[in-house]
């Protein structure tokens, strides 16, 4: 999910539904798209059926997402790693006290 309409490489904004949290709190969607990452070695990457969500505060990406694109990921001892289909690490990020994994991409934006 992504709060930022900018991050778009296109999207269709005739998709419309909702999102349900934990906490039963709701926010709509407004659109569904691809975005475009740059992991940390420099290659590129587009995570898909992105939904615009902007009455969100944060963006939040699936590890479903890097599943789909072949990326290996393992949780162990509050630690969440992501690798290439390789081996290769290319994140490692410690659990929050929130329970949250905090993961800085890069993302492109799209100037509209």
């Amino acid at each position: 999910m992504c709060c930022m309409k900018e991050a778009f490489v296109d999207i269709d904004e005739s998709y419309k539904g909702s999102i349900t949290f934990e906490d039963l709190s709701q926010r709509p969607v407004e659109g569904r798209g691809r975005i475009l990452i740059e992991l940390k070695n420099g290659e590129q990457k587009f995570i898909s059926k992105v939904f615009y969500v902007p009455d969100m505060k944060n963006n939040i990406l699936s590890l479903g997402q890097f599943l789909e694109k072949g990326f290996e990921v393992q949780m162990k001892d509050k630690n969440l790693k992501i690798f290439y289909e390789s081996g290769a690490t290319i994140a490692s990020v410690k659990m929050t006290r929130n329970k949250m994994f905090p993961l800085d991409l890069s993302i492109y934006v799209k100037m509209f």
